[in-house]
């Protein structure tokens, strides 16, 4: 079951260390987790008010953060959100499924990810949203503001970025972000762009980021609509920076 698992997309299936599941204001703070075959943290179905703050999570068979799950909630579920992940490390993940990201936010409004330091990934820093095309949002309002990625990607995959969205996400804004060296697997598949607006990205916000020394370049969009793209600040990129 674990080789089929890792074969999704950011590892979506894959357990964490500490889940917590239906939980409300929850503090998670000044830990370490280390070391680990799956996620480092995972909040799930309807968790609420949750604050993971000066974590370290590093050396992870998948990712350090996920919030939501994969599946689409029913209709009327409580969601998953009003979440933060604040000041934290995640390093040196995807050991063993590498196509975990750093931190993924998936069936979730609300959020916020802000001053994390997230390095050395085989796959995205920071995955948004996961929705494909244009149908209801399942996402929104997540706020992916001042972090630092550096080190993305390390040559192992492609179709990837430091800050990764996908499908519709009102309210959703990505602000102040540095993301530097993003390198994906040249020799098959898609690229790796310091910010990528995949399939049906609609209604976000990418203002003030700085991506430099990114292999694909600054910033691309699969498809998608109503997205503001202002005044960012992309340098070095292998190819052309906004495609």
């Amino acid at each position: 079951g674990g080789a089929a698992q890792g074969d999704w997309q950011a590892a979506v299936h894959v357990p964490a260390a500490i889940e917590i599941r239906g939980g409300r204001f929850i503090r998670l703070e000044e830990c370490k987790v280390s070391h680990a075959g799956g996620y480092g943290v995972w909040l799930r179905a309807a968790t609420q008010h949750v604050t993971i703050s000066r974590c370290a999570m590093k050396d992870l068979g998948a990712g350090g953060v996920k919030i939501g799950e994969p599946s689409e909630p029913r209709s009327g579920a409580v969601v998953t959100g009003f979440n933060r992940v604040l000041n934290s490390v995640v390093s040196d993940v995807g050991v063993l499924f590498p196509g975990a990201p750093g931190i993924w936010l998936g069936h979730t409004f609300g959020n916020l990810v802000q001053s994390n330091v997230v390095s050395n990934t085989r796959y995205s820093g920071i995955s948004v949203g996961w929705q494909w095309g244009y149908g209801r949002a399942t996402s929104g309002d997540n706020q992916i503001e001042r972090n630092v990625l550096w080190n993305i990607g390390q040559v192992e995959l492609a179709d990837l970025a430091g800050i990764y969205t996908l499908g519709r996400s009102p309210g959703t804004r990505v602000v102040g972000n540095v993301v530097r060296k993003v390198r994906g697997y040249g020799r098959y598949g898609a690229g790796a762009w310091g910010l990528y607006a995949d399939e049906g990205s609609s209604d976000l916000l990418f203002r003030d980021n700085v991506v430099i020394d990114a292999a694909s370049g600054g910033f691309h969009l699969h498809y998608g609509r109503d997205l503001t793209v202002a005044h960012n600040f992309f340098l070095g990129g292998g190819a052309p920076e906004v495609s």
